[in-house]
C-alpha cells in the first residue's frame, strides 16, 4: 500500500560510508549499475576554498559504483532526510535521486531496494567532468578547506572502501598519482564486518555540527550572491529535488 510505514534507505559512496552522522538500523554493501563514483565536484567549502578549490566524489552518469546502504527507521526518515539536504546541498550541485541498488551481505547477494542518493548535476559551475588522474591528484593534495585537507577525505574513503571489501581502483588510482607513499596497511579496522547500528543519540553531535556549518553556509551564500547571481545567467539552474517522503 502507497500509505504503508516504510523503513528509507541511503546510499553512500563517499565520505557518508565513514561519517554518515545519522541513526540507522544496519549498513550492508550495494551496487548502482548507472552511475559511477567520480572526483567531479570542485570543493569551495568542506575540503578547499574558492582560491583554492579542492575535489569531492559525485555520481556520475555510466557505470556501475560500490558503496554503502544504510537502512534508517521509519520514524527518523524525515529527519535524516532534512540531514542529508542540508549537507549534500549546500550548492545545488547534487541532485537527490531514488535508486535501485542490489544488496550483499557476507554470505552473498541478499536482494534489492530504492534508496535515496545524491547524483551530480552536470549543468552545475561546480561540476569539474571527466578530469585526468594527474589533475584530480594535483587538485586534491594541495586543498584544505573547513572540515579539514582534501587529501584526508581521499584517504578515508579509500580505507572505508577497502575495509568494506569494496571495488575501490578508482580510488586508489588518484591516491597513488596524489600520495605515493600513502601505506594503507596502516589501517587497522581488519576484515569486513557489518557496522553496528548507530542510534539518534551517537548521531546528534553530527547533526549539531552540520547545523552549525549550515549556518555559517548561510552567511556565505549572502556574501558569494552576485556571484551565484552572474553564474546562473550563463548556467542553467539545477531542478528541484524530488520529495521522497512525506
Amino acid at each position: 500500500m502507497s500509505g504503508a510505514r516504510r523503513d528509507l534507505w541511503i546510499f553512500g559512496y563517499g565520505s557518508l560510508m565513514w561519517r554518515p552522522g545519522f541513526p540507522y538500523l544496519e549498513a550492508v554493501r550495494a551496487v548502482l549499475v548507472g552511475y559511477r563514483r567520480a572526483f567531479c565536484v570542485y570543493s569551495t567549502h568542506h575540503r578547499g576554498t574558492a582560491q583554492r578549490p579542492g575535489l569531492v566524489l559525485g555520481l556520475d552518469q555510466g557505470g556501475v559504483c560500490h558503496g554503502l546502504a544504510f537502512r534508517i527507521a521509519f520514524e527518523n526518515n524525515a529527519a535524516v532526510l532534512a540531514y542529508l539536504r542540508a549537507r549534500e546541498q549546500i550548492n545545488g550541485v547534487y541532485r537527490e535521486v531514488l535508486v535501485p541498488l542490489d544488496l550483499h551481505d557476507e554470505s552473498g547477494p541478499r536482494g534489492t531496494c530504492d534508496a535515496v542518493t545524491y547524483v551530480v548535476e552536470r549543468a552545475h559551475p561546480s561540476y569539474a567532468g571527466q578530469l585526468s588522474v594527474q589533475s584530480q591528484a594535483r587538485l586534491i593534495r594541495g586543498a584544505v578547506g573547513r572540515s579539514g585537507p582534501n587529501i584526508d577525505y581521499l584517504a578515508n574513503t579509500l580505507r572505508r572502501a577497502t575495509s568494506l571489501g569494496l571495488d575501490a581502483r578508482d580510488l586508489r588510482r588518484v591516491m597513488t598519482a596524489a600520495h605515493p607513499f600513502f601505506d594503507n596497511a596502516r589501517d587497522r579496522s581488519g576484515p569486513w564486518r557489518p557496522p553496528r547500528a548507530r542510534s539518534a543519540a551517537d548521531a546528534q553531535p553530527d547533526l549539531n555540527a552540520q547545523a552549525d556549518l549550515n549556518a555559517q553556509a548561510d552567511i556565505n551564500a549572502q556574501a558569494e550572491g552576485a556571484t551565484d547571481a552572474a553564474s546562473s545567467a550563463a548556467n542553467p539552474t539545477c531542478p528541484a529535488s524530488r520529495t521522497l517522503v512525506s
